[in-house]
């Protein structure tokens, strides 16, 4: 009989950060902790995306990660951030049998691009124990760059030894809904070209000379004042007369973030993929569902999954302009999105779900 409680090794970058990785292994650590098991913590592993840029970052720390897992001899191991796979292969069949690697979204295509990596990644997609992916969309997308860097046999493994298991959050028990007299859009994210800040922008611009100049946009998220995308969107903003109806607050506090989407009436962010970028799934708009916040994301990547269309929100071309601002008119002026409907469908992505599905694979390599 397997035992009720296991031993798990969680090898992230930490549990502390507003990143995606951070957020994933904080909610998976907490979960674990309340379901009886023991949950250990790799330390000293550098930064992720060194194992990526120097091929001896993972040569060099596979030593240090061997010798904390002997001294715990956990039951299963489980890497959270992508490019710390790339020290498997040092490490062993054995190692890698008890593994669990999830892949949630970009990195599981660029851990396959450039030679050393692709060579190391197509070892472990064949030894790992289980991998994990958070939308179908994702699925897919990685599978597809197995086929072409790894071939048809490999791809063939990983499609049958990968899991769709989605992120999942905890709905606010309670929540005192503002009533607002300047309609308040959100968008949670660092300001880069893949959230569409831009797109969302030219939304904001066409829907205040069309529709209702009554609006706000706030922008939550690490920016660099400097770099060339942020330039580029402080210009239009500038050009477009924007500067009082949007506000970019860099990083918040969870009690910050949290007073603002009691605050928001529409969350707004139409996600881009590009070839090798992509939201795997868009856990915010989950979260913005929890707080009965409407959402308007892309039609095209995993965050697509993240959404019931007309029923929490919508999907649009990030690219279709027109489309945005029909979106906004409809949750904005006709109230045709229920905030009722909207914690419905966030309740059906909890972190207990998500924590009980892990759990439930865990156990196929005990």
């Amino acid at each position: 009989m397997l035992r009720n409680s296991m031993k798990i090794l969680l090898i992230s970058s930490g549990t502390e950060g507003k990143d995606g990785w951070s957020v994933y292994t904080r909610t998976l650590t907490d979960g674990l902790q309340q379901a009886g098991h023991d949950n250990y913590h790799a330390e000293n592993l550098g930064t992720p995306l060194s194992y990526f840029t120097n091929p001896l970052f993972a040569f060099l720390n596979a030593g240090k990660l061997r010798k904390q897992i002997k001294k715990i001899n956990p039951d299963i191991i489980h890497i959270t951030v992508e490019p710390y796979s790339a020290m498997l292969p040092r490490l062993g069949k054995k190692i890698a049998a008890k593994t669990v690697l999830t892949i949630h979204g970009s990195y599981g295509v660029r851990m396959l691009q450039g030679s050393v990596n692709k060579k190391r990644s197509c070892w472990v997609l064949q030894h790992v124990g289980k991998c994990i992916v958070v939308s179908e969309y994702t699925k897919k997308r990685v599978t597809d760059e197995v086929r072409l860097q790894c071939g048809d046999i490999v791809a063939k493994q990983f499609s049958e030894n990968v899991e769709v298991i989605k992120n999942g959050v905890e709905p606010p028990a309670a929540i005192a809904y503002s009533e607002n007299t300047v309609k308040q859009i959100l968008c949670v994210g660092g300001v880069k070209p893949r959230k569409g800040i831009l797109e969302s922008l030219k939304a904001l611009a066409q829907y205040i000379k069309t529709t209702d100049k009554n609006v706000h946009m706030t922008i939550v998220g690490s920016y660099k004042k400097n770099d060339a995308y942020m330039q580029s969107i402080q210009n239009f903003v500038y050009g477009q007369s924007l500067s009082e109806c949007v506000t970019f607050t860099g990083t918040l506090s969870d009690e910050e973030l949290q007073k603002i989407y009691t605050q928001t009436d529409l969350y707004l962010m139409p996600a881009k993929t590009t070839p090798d970028t992509f939201e795997g799934f868009g856990i915010v708009f989950i979260e913005a569902a929890g707080y009965g916040i409407p959402c308007i994301g892309t039609n095209d990547s995993g965050a697509a999954e993240a959404i019931d269309e007309g029923v929490s929100g919508y999907k649009c071309n990030p690219n279709d302009i027109d489309a945005l601002v029909k979106a906004m008119e409809n949750i904005l002026n006709e109230e045709k999105i229920d905030r009722t409907a909207c914690r419905n469908w966030a309740e059906k992505h909890t972190a207990d779900a998500m924590v009980s599905a892990i759990e439930s694979l865990y156990r196929t390599l005990v």
